[in-house]
């Protein structure tokens, strides 16, 4: 049997409720149904975490809509993930199905690895016709009906317990409050929450949060929070049925099929029919659970000898597939220098006013080079071994000249 601190990690972040490191008494109260039903849900905090993301050289803003609980229900929604996870999981063995949805689960593999084994059955398959696809607002738009008969069907049961009911529907018909009017109306400063154990007390929530009503509720019939420690494993329950029919379709075709959260990789090799026709049924297929594919986000590359014919890239999680040879995607090596050189010109400000060069100089060496264990380099060095691919280093091998000069104009 796991321990609690297997089970349960503990979370800083601030909150309406006071975080507290897990133990066995609190193992106990979450595996206690009458707790849970008992128990009132925080509204989530919700905030945007914006991005830049290109899409055919067109410079496109992205945001994405983040929410995190409190750290009582986190604590809820990771014993119930535990305890999902084994039902999942087992439903997937019984259908044939651990290859295809890889995110999100406990592989021992990282994107590096599902990466490589898409570009090595390209290399095995060199005539063949590659799909990626993106589902839209995937989890914004999952149908509850949907999750719900899912919840059933892997856990053998007509009716969901009352506890676990009660867990879904705090998922589901989930609360919220934005996180920049909290701190508005509690008139705290990103600096003071470093100096607090909760954002407000139980009285404060009451009077300035709930009376101001700033707390939103979803009424939809769709969507649940991306966040929560939950949430993953419920988009993968949700997508079931569809891994089901694409992994035998692709079987049929002595094709290759995986599924990254919402990223879709389809690879027919020989394909006897048009793309059209393979287009249309993925389309059709992810229509069928109330889902939709963007459009713009969707690439259809054949290949010929290796060779896309019509000058296209394949890019699936982050690497990039051209003429035979794998790189790290472009903007993702530009994004890692644009972020050193914003940093070397703080460091020799920072440097010159303190009259010392040597300061902050060690963990930047550990946060952007060669000489770190854990960042951006190492990844590389991790990608380049697995692919067993020299030129996964081209983009990143001279770093280190590059950053010298920078340091040394």
């Amino acid at each position: 049997m796991k321990s609690n601190k297997e089970i349960l990690t503990q979370k800083k972040y601030k909150h309406f409720d006071v975080t507290r490191p897990p133990s066995t008494e609190l193992l106990n109260a979450l595996s206690n149904e009458t707790f849970i039903k008992q128990h009132s849900f925080w509204p989530f905090l919700h905030f945007q975490l914006k991005t830049t993301k290109y899409y055919d050289k067109v410079k496109t803003p992205k945001s994405r809509e983040l929410y995190y609980s409190s750290h009582l229900d986190s604590y809820i929604y990771q014993y119930y993930n535990h305890k999902l996870s084994s039902f999942y999981e087992s439903y997937l063995i019984e259908k044939n199905l651990t290859n295809y949805p890889i995110a999100y689960r406990s592989l021992e593999k990282s994107n590096i690895h599902f990466a490589a084994e898409s570009f090595e059955f390209i290399s095995k398959n060199p005539n063949s016709l590659v799909l990626c696809f993106d589902i839209e607002k995937f989890f914004d738009r999952l149908d509850h009906s949907i999750l719900k008969e899912n919840l059933l069907k892997i856990q053998n049961l007509s009716k969901l317990p009352e506890a676990f009911y009660k867990v879904f529907k705090s998922l589901t018909n989930f609360s919220w409050v934005e996180r920049n009017e909290a701190l508005k109306i509690l008139n705290l400063k990103q600096n003071d929450i470093l100096n607090i154990n909760r954002l407000c007390s139980a009285k404060d929530f009451r009077n300035k949060i709930r009376k101001n009503n700033l707390i939103h509720q979803n009424h939809e019939k769709y969507g649940i929070p991306q966040g929560s420690a939950l949430s993953a494993l419920f988009s993968n329950i949700y997508m079931i049925e569809f891994d089901l029919q694409l992994s035998k379709f692709a079987k049929k075709e002595n094709g290759f099929y995986k599924r990254y959260s919402d990223d879709i990789i389809l690879i027919i090799p020989c394909p006897s029919y048009a793309k059209e026709y393979y287009n249309e049924f993925v389309k059709n297929l992810i229509n069928s659970i109330k889902l939709n594919i963007s459009e713009k986000k969707t690439e259809i590359v054949k290949l010929n000898g290796g060779i896309p014919i019509d000058g296209k890239q394949i890019q699936y999680l982050g690497f990039i597939y051209m003429d035979g040879e794998i790189r790290i995607r472009p903007k993702t090596v530009t994004s890692y220098y644009k972020k050193v050189y914003k940093r070397i010109e703080i460091i020799k400000k920072v440097q010159k006013i303190k009259q010392n060069d040597k300061i902050f100089l060690k963990r930047f060496y550990e946060n952007y080079t060669h000489l770190g264990k854990d960042n951006f380099i190492s990844y590389v060095k991790r990608a380049k071994k697995i692919f067993k691919n020299e030129s996964l280093e081209k983009d990143t091998k001279h770093h280190w000249n590059k950053i010298y000069k920078k340091f040394n104009p």
